[in-house]
């Protein structure tokens, strides 16, 4: 049941290996489940009885389509899932050298929505530049059959994705301390990959006008790119005094904010590089996620210590409030609207918070596992966690729960 978590019917067993994937069919009346047993099987969810079974697959079936986890009447239910590769090299003449990474061994690191919402982009690996996927998946979220397309050249984790606003272009940065420009539509790297940071890449951001790409380092600099010729526009900015962990453009395009391991967050003039403010907005701990309110007057920034900061971008003497429900490290923060935000954790929580209520968040959804990123669109958003699958939801819905009841909804 997916209100109250309790079972429904008996268990499908006959898999000899562990079920990698599974989906409803759009009426309902199948449930499919793909296995390591290099098995696909349709089983009559009324009864729990097998109807087919589709033996001699070559490999194990763990690839499977962006899937449906509940139905209801026949239709799309408001809760849906991405799962990552788990075995193999996808094709042995690219340029990986490796192989994808495994879900018992890779996190979704990042996660992005294209602009008009219906491609969504997804990278896995080790946090600590371990892990052997470096590979970004496209998938679309219109058509749940279709196979997940992969972006092939990165030699480590890919630590960031992001869409160009026209959602023509993805920007991709990596352990193996290179950006890389890909074209949606063709899967080919428009430009050679920007070279430059001395250290893995952690971040990357287009500018809201897509001409310029922030990215974030290790190395400690922020650097800005030319979109389109992927040379650097100014020299690199260099006042944190330690790992480079967000990086995010106002919506106006004038600000870039960036935190770092050195527990501060810094504003820099987008033109010029050069800081806005002297004074840095301290944490208590390694600042992990930035957002910025449409209206550009509030900047949110998440922390390992668990905590989310929210400053009054114009007076920055000290912060505005405190969101302190989360139990574990905040990865993952982004505002809805200028009063909406929503944040996820290494405590499995997703919140979404209503600021006109301080410190109040309004509705509370738990993954099976630790969430390491998120990316909101529209009215849909997206969250990876440790094992390598992309959780996606809708918003109303998760506000319809929590006003029938308890907000004790699992995705």
């Amino acid at each position: 049941n997916g209100y109250t978590g309790e079972a429904v019917g008996v268990p499908l067993k006959g898999h000899k290996y562990p079920v990698a994937c599974i989906a409803f069919s759009p009426d309902g009346s199948t449930i499919a489940s793909g296995s390591d047993d290099n098995t696909i099987r349709l089983w009559d969810p009324s009864n729990g009885e097998m109807e087919t079974e589709l033996e001699d697959m070559h490999d194990p079936v763990v690839l499977p389509p962006i899937s449906t986890i509940f139905s209801e009447n026949g239709s799309a239910s408001h809760v849906r899932y991405v799962a990552t590769p788990k075995h193999g090299p996808i094709d042995e003449t690219s340029q990986m050298g490796g192989q994808h990474g495994s879900a018992a061994e890779d996190s979704v690191l990042s996660v992005a929505f294209s602009p008009n919402g219906q491609t969504l982009a997804f990278s896995s690996g080790s946090a600590f530049g371990g892990g052997k996927d470096s590979t970004v998946w496209l998938r679309s979220t219109r058509n749940p059959m279709e196979i997940g397309r992969a972006l092939l050249g990165h030699q480590g984790a890919v630590n960031s994705i992001a869409f160009s606003p026209d959602g023509g272009t993805l920007v991709s940065g990596s352990w193996d301390n290179t950006i890389r420009l890909w074209s949606v539509a063709s899967l080919t790297e428009r430009i050679p990959p920007m070279r430059g940071h001395e250290e893995a890449v952690s971040v990357v951001a287009f500018s809201p006008d897509g001409r310029t790409i922030a990215s974030g380092s290790d190395d400690r600099t922020i650097r800005l790119w030319d979109a389109k010729t992927g040379q650097p526009r100014i020299t690199p900015m260099t006042t944190h005094s330690d790992w480079v962990r967000s990086v995010t453009f106002s919506p106006d395009g004038a600000i870039i904010a960036s935190g770092s391991e050195d527990k501060t967050v810094l504003l820099w003039d987008a033109a010029t590089g050069h800081l806005r403010e002297l004074k840095p907005l301290k944490h208590n701990a390694s600042v992990t996620a930035l957002s910025i309110t449409p209206d550009v007057r509030t900047l949110a920034a998440a922390s390992w210590d668990p905590k989310i900061l929210l400053w009054d971008l114009r007076d920055t003497s000290t912060y505005i409030m405190e969101l302190d429900r989360h139990l574990g490290p905040v990865f993952g923060v982004e505002f809805v609207t200028d009063n909406m935000v929503l944040s996820c954790s290494d405590d499995s929580c997703l919140l979404l918070w209503d600021l006109r209520k301080p410190n109040q968040c309004v509705a509370a959804f738990y993954a099976p596992l630790p969430l390491k990123c998120l990316h909101y669109h529209n009215t849909s958003v997206a969250a990876g966690d440790e094992n390598g699958t992309v959780q996606i939801l809708e918003i109303p819905w998760m506000l319809e729960q929590t006003a029938d009841g308890p907000s004790s909804g699992m995705f």
